[in-house]
């Protein structure tokens, strides 16, 4: 983190300090540094320190699949001082993969084995991250990109994951919301729940230890069960000063309209003619479009809990909010939840064991903390966990490709990375040289540029840039 800290390449796109934006009357939420939890941290440290955010990425991806099956954890770290339009962009070199967390299968009961791999990866999790945790707490000193010292604080303000993992880091049962107190049988609900609090949930926790031997697995699971705990007892995040990992995700709206409209909604897109200037959806469905192909097919108020659904999708997706915005998003939401019964008597809300009379999903209560999420921690496009999808296939499992997959693999990866690591050092040390005879150029645009001709050279996808 002091490398990404100091790199001179970020120079112009680095922010330091909470600040106010207004339009008009209103007050703007985007970057972190304009939410209310940046200005909560600063208020907290010593006069004139400053605050160097960690946001921490991580998924189980395989890396091996047709010599072992072999998975990984692999973690990811970056800081929140690099812009965000900087930061999502995987060509920029802002994420740091840090360690790759094993998943190994335990000699015992299977119904202990996602437990115990869970305690090791947050065992893992806090050897890691024990210096960061260090700094958080009484600061270190380092060196920005203009080559001031800076007495920094690191605090985690975000974990993006999806929602399995997620649980995990909460250390919830997979029956309760990760960020609000909300269980299963109240993810339907029209009200918001209360927040979820890490400290809330680690007093919990010590108090059940307090009773129960954490070791006693099966005495200790069936007392977790009754408190909604997973049954981790050391949570990585507990000593970690202003920890605060969230990620929010939603993909049901597409599933209850294809329930109504079955594979003709697919041949209706792929048959629009080609028009220049006009995108065609070879491929089949568009969110942008959805709602017009529904008249005539589906009632009024399943049209309109569609509409409400896409439009709070959307508005979520801003890059700027206001209150009045974030208002909008409310309200939408509320329509939605006004209008869900017909998604119902429609028989379109399906599961695995057919068509279903309830709204019990983790994702849809999810959204109840979207309003709450940007007053906090700023827009939530800055939190995407699409840059994480690219990086696991460059650090991840191209690496682990090019390795004998012997015993001493491991060694192998971490010569590798550090290996591909010099030769960024390197490329970086003779951008910086040669920017020197080129004044008024940023030196970062260049370096991105360099990297996306790279990639439209090769065979990899190009999203991926």
């Amino acid at each position: 983190m002091k490398q990404l800290f100091a790199n001179p390449i970020y120079a112009n796109h680095m922010c330091y300090d909470p600040h106010h934006i207004y339009q008009g009357q209103e007050h703007q939420f985007g970057e972190f540094w304009t939410s209310d939890d940046a200005w909560e941290i600063q208020n907290q440290l010593p006069e004139w320190a400053t605050i160097v955010p960690i946001i921490a990425a991580s998924d189980k991806t395989p890396v091996m699949r047709h010599t072992g099956g072999l998975k990984m954890h692999p973690l990811f770290l970056t800081i929140r001082n690099i812009q965000a339009n900087v930061r999502m962009k995987a060509t920029s070199h802002v994420w740091r993969c840090t360690a790759f967390m094993p998943i190994p299968t335990f000699i015992v009961n299977s119904e202990f084995q996602t437990l115990l791999r869970s305690r090791l990866w947050h065992k893992c999790m806090d050897l890691v991250c024990s210096n960061l945790k260090i700094a958080a707490c009484v600061g270190e000193y380092m060196i920005n990109p203009s080559a001031r010292q800076c007495y920094c604080f690191t605090p985690l303000i975000s974990h993006i994951t999806d929602l399995p993992e997620q649980l995990m880091i909460a250390c919830i049962m997979k029956n309760s919301s990760p960020v609000t107190t909300a269980t299963q049988k109240e993810f339907g609900n029209e009200t918001p729940h209360p927040p979820r609090n890490g400290t809330q949930t680690y007093t919990l926790i010590q108090q059940l230890c307090d009773h129960v031997d954490p070791w006693d697995l099966i005495a200790f699971i069936r007392e977790a069960k009754k408190l909604h705990l997973s049954g981790v007892h050391l949570p990585y995040w507990m000593n970690w000063r202003h920890s605060n990992p969230a990620s929010f995700f939603f993909d049901h709206v597409l599933k209850w309209i294809k329930q109504i409209m079955g594979h003709e909604l697919d041949v209706w897109f792929k048959s629009h003619h080609k028009r220049t200037g006009v995108r065609h959806f070879s491929g089949g469905v568009s969110h942008r479009t959805i709602v017009l192909t529904l008249w005539g097919i589906a009632s009024p108020s399943f049209i309109c809990a569609v509409w409400a659904m896409i439009d709070f999708i959307y508005l979520a997706q801003n890059p700027l909010h206001t209150e009045s915005s974030i208002a909008a998003m409310t309200q939408v939401l509320r329509d939605f939840h006004d209008n869900k019964q017909a998604i119902l008597d429609a028989e379109a809300q399906q599961g695995k064991g057919g068509t279903k009379d309830d709204f019990f999903i983790p994702k849809l209560e999810l959204m109840q903390s979207f309003p709450h999420a940007i007053f906090h921690v700023g827009s939530l496009m800055q939190w995407t966990a699409d840059v994480l999808e690219c990086l696991l296939i460059t650090h991840c499992k191209h690496p682990f490709e090019r390795t004998s997959r012997q015993r001493d693999f491991i060694l192998q990866i971490a010569h590798i990375l550090n290996r591909e690591e010099t030769i960024w050092l390197f490329d970086l040390y003779t951008l910086l040289s040669t920017s020197l005879s080129m004044p008024g150029q940023d030196p970062l645009i260049n370096a991105i540029t360099m990297e996306d001709e790279e990639i439209a050279s090769t065979e990899t996808d190009p999203t991926f840039a």
